[in-house]
């Protein structure tokens, strides 16, 4: 791995400096300390040659020392460092929390960095962490900011690579607002706002060990009503975390102003280094041992029995199949009255539902019936309770259903149409 530190001489810039040498130290990566000077319009060439000779003798001493090279860039601070770690080609940039100037929240080099580089990027507020731990001194304590749908694996996979497994204590933290992810899974009606819930819980904790495997039991989970990022900035002071890793969208200024920005607010709170690895929006990972599911659908029509007759014949033999069909609610509901749309037993429709499976079907399967008055987003729930890799549907006629658009206009999992069978 290569690793660029900016170097402008001040304290922060050391702390950074020391952070960079014990990373590359501790797996023989190699280090390169960039100086980026920006002259002033009025200097004379005699005296930009000699501020450019001594400057460049200051950096190869302090790179001499840390076992780097060194090299002197001529341009703005943040285009500067930009432009080396491009030519370069560098996996990872690190500079102190404040530079030089003393500059501190939107505006400043290291918010700049963040927003704008195309590799992660450490922000060091404390050397100290490092160095004690790659000399064999101490554990790093490094806390994640979980996502759910796994935008942020790249960052676990670059901060393991980066710190290592054997020394270092690894949490993860994902902090959610519990009415959305409550009706997301079915739960409808009026639930805690504030409580945590068990099958929200479960359900986000199979999500987020899928995709960040080797977690675990590691896993924190938090229901908030506030900004995550206050409550992840909060935890980093509880669990006395040395670095905080989080994800980072390359968003727009007015994009940052509508939906916020959890890793700007951590990198400007957070009292620990930052590491800010940009994210993979689209980036789906599934855990290697994870059992995988198909939502199958049926209406109890004469096209359920080639619907489940299809599923079971296309789909790969480990994949179990979790049969779902919907019906209207069986009681009127009241406007402040919770429920569970899966969390009713109908026990004759379960079973009239298993004699539609072919015979001698060799798959996990479990048969839900779920109340509600919307038929698509009971499908959409399901899908995001029981994590399923696919959706099932069948087709009763060459014009597509409403409920079948509906399904594959909201839904970001593949789905698979099953004709009616030709007469």
């Amino acid at each position: 791995m290569k690793i660029l530190c900016g170097d402008d001489f001040s304290e922060a810039a050391a702390q950074a400096v020391d952070a960079a040498a014990a990373l590359a130290r501790d797996s023989g990566h190699s280090l390169e300390l960039v100086h980026v000077l920006d002259f002033p319009f009025t200097a004379d060439a005699s005296a930009r040659e000699h501020l450019l000779a001594s400057t460049r003798r200051a950096l190869e001493s302090r790179a001499a020392a840390v076992g780097a090279t060194a090299r002197v860039v001529l341009e703005t601070v943040e285009r500067g460092l930009l432009q080396a770690a491009r030519e370069a080609g560098v996996e990872l940039v690190v500079v102190g929390a404040t530079g030089a100037g003393k500059r501190r929240g939107a505006g400043s080099h290291a918010d700049v960095l963040v927003r704008n580089a195309r590799v992660p990027v450490l922000v060091v507020r404390d050397a100290e962490p490092f160095r004690g731990w790659q000399r064999g001194e101490r554990r790093l304590s490094v806390l994640m900011g979980l996502e759910r749908d796994g935008s942020g694996a790249s960052a676990w996979r670059f901060a393991q690579t980066l710190f290592g497994r054997q020394r270092t204590d690894w949490s993860g933290a994902h902090f959610y607002f519990p009415p959305e992810k409550q009706r997301r899974i079915g739960l409808e009606g009026v639930q805690s706002a504030v409580d945590p819930d068990v099958t929200v819980e479960r359900v986000l904790r199979r999500e987020l060990v899928a995709h960040y495997p080797g977690l675990g039991d590691a896993v924190q989970l938090e229901p908030v009503m506030g900004r995550a990022s206050e409550s992840l900035v909060e935890l980093v002071r509880v669990k006395k975390a040395d670095v905080i890793v989080v994800g980072s969208h390359r968003r727009s200024a007015v994009e940052r102003l509508w939906f916020g920005s959890v890793s700007r607010h951590v990198l400007h709170d957070a009292q620990c280094s930052v590491l800010c690895v940009p994210r993979a929006a689209a980036e789906k990972r599934v855990a290697q041992g994870a059992t995988k599911t198909a939502l199958v659908t049926v209406d109890l029509s004469w096209l359920s029995r080639t619907v489940l007759e299809q599923s079971c014949a296309s789909l790969p033999a480990g994949v179990a199949l979790q049969v779902l069909h919907v019906v209207p609610p069986t009681h009127h509901l009241g406007a402040l009255e919770g429920r569970d749309v899966f969390g009713s037993a109908h026990p004759q429709l379960e079973a009239r539902i298993r004699q539609l499976l072919p015979a001698g079907v060799e798959r996990h399967v479990e048969v839900v019936v779920a109340e509600s008055h919307d038929p698509t987003r009971a499908i959409l729930q399901a899908a995001e309770r029981f994590g399923v890799i696919v959706i099932v549907l069948g087709l009763p006629s060459p014009i597509i259903t409403t409920t079948v658009r509906d399904v594959l206009a909201a839904t970001h999992r593949p789905v698979l149409l099953v004709p009616a069978p030709e007469n």
